[in-house]
């Protein structure tokens, strides 16, 4: 989990901008302590809603989704003890079938370590950009398959 939690910090400011002096993300076209106000954002492969919490608090309208029924619940039941967690709209539902009845109504699509799950890559990527606004930020990142990054992810990360 602090793996998770390290790489999620990690990628916030990628999506919400670069990081001030004082700690808070930034963006020029953004009000300074709420850079993603009034987008709407879609989380694909929310897992326990780690990124989702993070994302949440810069502002931003989230819907978070995924296939693991478990995983949607527990994010669900932390979000819920928070007055700005509690607005993520937590959805069981695989990306292939959101797209469908939610062609571009998000300004960001963000997916982390989802696609090395994925057997149809084309189709996975495919329907997340549908998803997005026209010049929508799609953010995608996924581990590859290999020793290296086993070290880099598992080992390298859990020590910070």
């Amino acid at each position: 989990m602090k793996a998770l939690h390290t790489v999620a910090r990690k990628m916030i400011p990628q999506i919400g901008g670069d990081y001030a002096k004082d700690g808070q993300i930034k963006t020029e076209a953004m009000t300074d302590d709420l850079p993603l106000a009034g987008l709407n954002v879609l989380e694909v492969g929310c897992g326990g809603g780690i990124l989702s919490e993070m994302l949440v608090k810069l502002g931003c309208n989230l819907t978070a989704i995924d296939i693991a029924a478990d995983l949607i619940e527990v994010a669900k039941e932390h979000a819920s003890a928070d007055p700005v967690t509690s607005k993520i709209k937590y959805v069981f539902e695989p990306v292939e079938e959101h797209a469908k009845s939610n062609f571009e109504k998000y300004d960001i699509v963000v997916s982390t370590f989802v696609l090395e799950h994925v057997n149809d890559h084309d189709f996975f990527i495919q329907s997340c950009v549908r998803c997005l606004k026209k010049n929508g930020s799609i953010f995608i990142s996924a581990i590859s398959k290999s020793l290296l990054s086993w070290l880099i992810i598992i080992y390298w990360l859990n020590t910070f």
